[in-house]
C-alpha cells in the first residue's frame, strides 16, 4: 500500500485478516491446503517447521535459544530469529500458492503480514537504481516485521548463472 516505496516496487500487501479469509475451513476446524500430492505435503511440513513455526513462535524460541523467562529479558530481545526458504521448481506447479497458504497459516497463528513483491519492478535501468530499489524494499520489510516476503518471478531478474550473455566474464 505504497509508502515509500511508491514507484519504486511493484508491492501488494496483504493483512492478517486478507490472509486468513484465504483459508478453507471444513466444520471440523481443519485447515485445506489448496494443492494436492505428496509433493505438496512434504513441502508445506517443511515450510512449517523452517517457517511458520520460527516466525510465530519466535519469543519461545528466543527463550530456549538464549535464556531467560519473559519478554523482558533483554538478552532475547536483542537476538531477532530470521528464517527464510528459496521454493524451486517449473512454472505453474504451486509455489505461489503454497507461499499465499503458509502466509495465511502464519496470520491465524500470529499477527504476520504478507508482502507480495513483483520482482521485474525491482529492475531499473539508471545506475544504482536496482541496488536503490532492493535497499528500500528490504527496509519496508524489517518496518513491517513480523512478515513474510514474497519475491514473486526472481527467476526473471535473477537467471542461472552461466546463461546469461549480455556480459564478459
Amino acid at each position: 500500500r505504497g509508502g515509500s516505496l511508491d514507484g519504486i516496487v511493484e508491492m501488494r500487501v496483504y493483512t492478517p485478516e486478507e490472509l486468513q479469509s484465504r483459508l478453507t475451513i471444513d466444520a471440523n476446524g481443519d485447515v485445506h491446503m489448496p494443492l494436492l500430492g505428496a509433493d505438496a505435503k512434504r513441502a508445506h511440513g517443511a515450510l512449517m517447521n523452517v517457517i511458520i513455526t520460527p516466525l510465530c513462535r519466535s519469543d519461545e524460541i528466543r527463550a530456549l535459544l538464549y535464556g531467560g523467562s519473559g519478554n523482558n529479558d533483554k538478552l532475547i530481545d536483542s537476538k531477532p530469529i530470521k528464517v527464510g526458504a528459496l521454493l524451486a521448481g517449473a512454472p505453474g506447479v504451486g509455489k505461489t500458492s503454497l507461499a499465499y497458504h503458509c502466509a495465511s497459516l502464519a496470520a491465524k497463528m500470529s499477527r504476520v503480514s504478507l508482502l507480495d513483491v513483483s520482482c521485474t519492478s525491482l529492475i531499473h535501468k539508471e545506475i544504482g537504481g536496482s541496488e536503490r530499489a532492493v535497499q528500500r524494499l528490504f527496509a519496508a520489510v524489517r518496518a513491517a516485521a513480523p512478515c513474510m516476503l514474497l519475491l514473486d518471478g526472481i527467476e526473471c531478474v535473477a537467471p542461472k548463472r552461466g546463461n546469461d550473455n549480455t556480459s564478459e566474464g
